[in-house]
């Protein structure tokens, strides 16, 4: 890894296919590597103004960016980086080894009871589903979201695999102050599973969901215009509108959520609601269909349901038999799902700088992105000039 992150990723997935400790360690930080490495788009360029910007002469900065105690966590992190001098794209670098890191832990307790039942290579093909499901990319193009979501499944992951509610509720105490509205999420999660709705009821329940979004956000708009504005509605200037979307983007919308059909697929077919994660996936599919109407929520509670869907899977082969050709079409769903989405951050994939994996790994600690630079080359959502001296 030291002398090539490229040339040691092979080995990596040698020891991931053997299943050694050390290999899931390296598998993080590769990953932690190339989010350090990609372009600051979107919502990544935007906070790295805000890191720039930041005055570290006075610690009610760090409130004042993050607007409360929720979401305080990424601009805490950016008063101590800049105190002492950090870069900025450290802290991708740890977000993304540490967003491995805890999807991978949930993965192989997991898997603990069925490692002595499955072959390296069924083993292995499980943990590949679970990143070709997870949204990467759209993990480190933002800050906050992605690095949350992960708290909060390991949250969950302590309350429905371990029963240890406390450890649960303060991993989800963390996921909140790293991104406020996974609360909400949170909270309205557990009550929709303690009310344990059946699978028939969940497609009813999400119907009579969007109609109640519908007329919430009608009198959010009349009683309270500035909240409205302030949240749901000002997210056209940043794209997470319906009305911003052109064909081509609807189209490229559609087609990313389309592999979570074959999570529902096994929900219906195969789930029950006496095991927890199932249960759990048929409350966040309930969430997600009643946030339709909101794209900025439906976006956030379908990453959710889809993060889940692996989770689901792996607990309905402990209890029940599954036939072969069904993880098969899960790793084609998940590769359609990659390939789509890979297509749709062409832009930033092509201008970040990839080709310094073929470099030392201090080399390539050395070098960030500089403010002057990406000014130049970057408008908030859109690339304006295109990398290709690979300065």
């Amino acid at each position: 890894m030291v002398i090539s992150p490229i040339i040691a990723f092979p080995y990596i997935i040698r020891g991931v296919y053997y299943q050694k400790k050390g290999a899931y360690v390296l598998f993080a930080l590769f990953w932690g590597v190339i989010a350090y490495l990609s372009l600051p788009v979107a919502d990544l360029f935007r906070h790295s103004g805000y890191y720039e910007d930041m005055q570290t002469d006075d610690i009610a900065n760090v409130m004042l960016l993050s607007g409360g105690i929720e979401n305080s966590v990424i601009p805490f992190a950016y008063y101590i980086m800049k105190t002492y001098g950090i870069p900025f794209d450290f802290l991708r670098l740890f977000q993304a080894f540490i967003s491995i890191g805890l999807l991978t832990r949930i993965f192989l307790s997991k898997m603990k009871e069925k490692t002595y039942l499955l072959g390296r290579k069924d083993f292995l093909l499980r943990y590949i589903v679970l990143f070709l499901f997870f949204d990467f990319l759209y993990t480190i193009e933002g800050v906050r979201y992605g690095f949350g979501l992960c708290f909060l499944l390991y949250a969950y992951h302590e309350i429905f695999d371990r029963d240890s509610y406390i450890r649960g509720l303060l991993f989800a105490f963390v996921g909140t102050l790293i991104h406020g509205s996974l609360g909400p999420f949170f909270v309205i999660s557990l009550i929709l599973y303690k009310l344990n709705i059946g699978k028939r009821n969940v497609l009813i329940y999400g119907i009579i969901g969007i109609l109640l979004i519908n007329v919430i956000f009608l009198l959010i708009n009349i009683v309270f215009p500035l909240l409205a504005n302030s949240y749901f509605y000002e997210s056209t200037e940043k794209g997470d509108s319906y009305s911003n979307l052109t064909l081509i983007g609807l189209t490229i919308q559609i087609l990313l959520k389309l592999p979570i059909l074959i999570f529902v697929y096994i929900y219906y077919k195969y789930g029950n609601n006496s095991q927890k994660w199932c249960r759990l996936f048929g409350v966040w599919l309930l969430i997600s269909i009643s946030s339709v109407p909101v794209m900025v929520l439906f976006q956030r509670s379908s990453w959710v349901l889809m993060a889940i869907g692996p989770f689901m899977f792996y607990s309905i082969e402990m209890n029940a038999s599954t036939p072969w050709f069904l993880l098969k079409r899960i790793v084609l769903c998940g590769a359609f799902f990659t390939l789509i989405n890979i297509f749709h951050n062409h832009d930033m994939i092509m201008n970040s700088n990839y080709h310094r994996l073929a470099l030392p790994l201090p080399i390539i600690l050395s070098q960030q992105y500089e403010r002057d630079w990406l000014l130049q080359h970057v408008d908030g959502n859109d690339i304006i000039k295109p990398n290709n001296t690979f300065e």
